[in-house]
């Protein structure tokens, strides 16, 4: 839409500033489509002066993506596609370009194309050398026509794609000494064979491997990636013949020392007959910067993963390091109690994250084929004791498993006491807890009943609260949909109101947007169904709480349906007495329904919700 007031007060702007504003409309990392009414060309359709500034704003051009379907199944339109091709990358002028190349969805009866068919646009493989950043998903016949030659890449930072044996051999050859962050992500099926190409890249920094790759071709490319600072392997094979293989590469692996790694990701797949997370520890000499390991081995790996772990350690610090520098640490137990030893040389941990299985004595999950004795021998107070004794640690991560029972029991879960005694002392030393949702077996009405908990971007979200806001925090979050619909009959409803303003504080705190209205609506229906006005000598001061929240919600609806039910009308006498009066009010009911807490907390949680009074909600009311 062109505008009609060539005189506003946003066309007098510099040219600099109207360009900088037009850069902070494009998200960071973000590829461009060509689309438009998509960012830059949606500038270029609103005044002659905006297409000019766009125009000439190199940067808004230097990155896109490219959908490939069309050239594909589209031959006729070829021309048209390439000359918008070469309109887009001539506006970046010589500036280096971030590329993506996809191919959606084709259809069933599609044909590869081989010969002159099989074939990329000209003014992209022109461009390729200016690639600074390049994501490529292409199928294996598109491979076929490019192979870069050595040194065609001198611009490339960053690659992720899909690639094969061949086309990585050749990619690398091409950039190998300027290549900074690589990321391979899974090979389609198509593609003849697993990777297993050991990756030489010495500039290096960021790998991550998503396709299979041998303990072998593992530590080749640790050895040939000195630099390497972050490294993800999520497939690492192990089987029966790696011992010899391995042996007969001795001469060339020996002990590798990796200076600069600070981030380690493993999960190790053991197979019949192998010797688990002993043949890749065995050759990794030391890494006295390393801060964070994740590393999971399958069956056989994990009895000696512990004494691995440790050993490795060792080795760092007579390598160097003053003392380890290990502050997060994940890996799983198996099935023998955890190694205090060795948790007791991480001196500086902060972080432990620890799989648990909600059972009687918190125990962890363990097969069913394991003898009884063993299985019940490991407490996990034993862990919680060790985390006490430690100032060091601050965070403890728990994921719960199997924290419902069976869907078809009527009984909903509770938290048992031996749970909240456990926890209560973390909670009061200042302890924090993260919830880390995406590996919970629970109902699956929860990431619907509120997804923003569920970020697959991050491991998890930060609890910040009393061990009460986390127990209610649990029961919103994984009780399933007939519990909670259970709490607003008359029997359960008035003693559930406290639980679910903790609900509702820490929604607020966390940023939980769907979880608070949910609460708000419980609300409605608890005091709704419960509450017949005339033996209601706290609501008015509970409903001041609930209505503070409401009014942030713009949900004034689910208070004035209780107000007209109840005929309750304040005046401006009683406003005041309200205000002061609420949060003993609503805390001293919650002190009779729970009755557990000791006045320390309640003088906390007091605090807590009269703080979260603002004017604004006062004022309102």
């Amino acid at each position: 839409m062109h505008s009609l007031q060539p005189n506003l007060a946003f066309d007098t702007l510099p040219v600099e500033i109207v360009a900088a504003i037009f850069l902070e409309c494009i998200p960071w990392q973000y590829y461009n489509k060509p689309h438009p009414e998509s960012p830059p060309l949606v500038f270029t359709r609103v005044s002659q002066r905006w297409r000019a500034i766009a125009f000439e704003t190199t940067e808004l051009w230097r990155s896109f993506k490219w959908d490939l379907r069309p050239w594909v199944l589209e031959s006729a339109r070829r021309i048209e596609l390439e000359e918008g091709l070469n309109s887009w990358i001539s506006r970046a002028a010589n500036r280096s370009l971030g590329i993506r190349l996809y191919v959606s969805a084709l259809p069933s009866s599609f044909v590869e194309p081989d010969g002159r068919d099989a074939t990329l646009p000209l003014s992209i493989l022109a461009a390729l050398h200016r690639a600074h950043t390049l994501s490529l998903e292409l199928p294996p016949w598109l491979f076929e026509i490019w192979n870069p030659q050595g040194q065609s890449l001198p611009s490339l930072r960053s690659l992720s794609a899909k690639l094969d044996n061949k086309s990585l051999s050749s990619i690398l050859q091409a950039c190998q000494n300027v290549l900074s962050t690589l990321h391979l992500l899974p090979a389609p099926l198509s593609f003849p064979e697993l990777f297993t190409v050991p990756i030489a890249a010495p500039s290096l920094r960021w790998l991550e491997i998503e396709p299979h790759i041998s303990v072998l071709d593992l530590l080749r490319t640790m050895r040939d990636c000195p630099r390497i600072v972050h490294l993800f392997c999520l497939q690492v094979s192990d089987f029966a013949g790696m011992r010899s293989q391995l042996e007969h590469a001795h001469h060339e692996l020996r002990a590798l020392h990796l200076p600069n790694l600070e981030f380690l990701r493993l999960d190790i797949d053991c197979y019949h007959g192998s010797d688990g997370s002993n043949n890749f520890f065995r050759y990794l000499g030391s890494t006295p910067n390393l801060s964070a390991l994740d590393i999971q081995v399958e069956d056989s790996g994990r009895d000696n993963l512990a004494s691995n772990l440790c050993n490795l350690l060792e080795r760092s610090r007579s390598a160097g390091a003053w003392a380890t520098r290990l502050r997060y640490l994940h890996y799983d137990y198996g099935y023998l109690p955890l190694d205090l030893e060795f948790l007791n040389h991480l001196t500086v941990l902060e972080v432990l994250d620890v799989d648990l299985r909600y059972e009687a004595k918190l125990r962890t999950k363990t097969d069913a084929s394991i003898d009884d004795d063993l299985r019940h021998g490991f407490d996990t107070t034993v862990v919680l004791e060790l985390l006490n004794a430690s100032e060091q640690l601050q965070t403890l991560w728990i994921l719960f498993f199997g924290v419902l029972l069976e869907e078809a029991s009527p009984e909903p879960w509770q938290p048992r006491p031996t749970f909240l005694e456990h926890l209560r002392p973390f909670v009061q030393n200042g302890l924090d807890f993260v919830i880390v949702a995406e590996n919970l077996k629970v109902h699956k009405a929860i990431f619907s009943r509120d997804p923003d908990s569920h970020d697959p971007t991050t491991n998890g979200k930060l609890f910040d609260g009393s061990a009460e806001d986390f127990r209610a925090f649990c029961w919103a979050m994984y009780a399933p949909p007939y519990e909670i619909h259970r709490q607003t009959s008359p029997t359960h409803g008035y003693a559930n109101v406290p639980r679910l303003l903790r609900v509702a504080h820490v929604a607020t705190r966390h940023g939980l947007h769907r979880l608070r209205p949910r609460a708000l609506d419980v609300f409605g229906l608890c005091l709704d169904q419960h509450v017949d006005g005339k033996q209601s000598n706290f609501m008015p001061q509970l409903l001041v709480v609930i209505s503070n929240h409401a009014n942030s919600e713009k949900r004034q609806d689910v208070v004035r349906r209780i107000w007209k039910k109840h005929d309750m009308e304040f005046r401006a006498a009683h406003l005041e007495e309200a205000r002061h009066g609420v949060c003993y009010a609503v805390l001293q009911a919650e002190r009779d329904s729970e009755g557990w807490w000791s006045q320390s907390e309640e003088d906390e949680s007091f605090e807590s919700v009269s703080s979260e009074m603002t004017e604004e909600g006062w004022e309102d009311l």
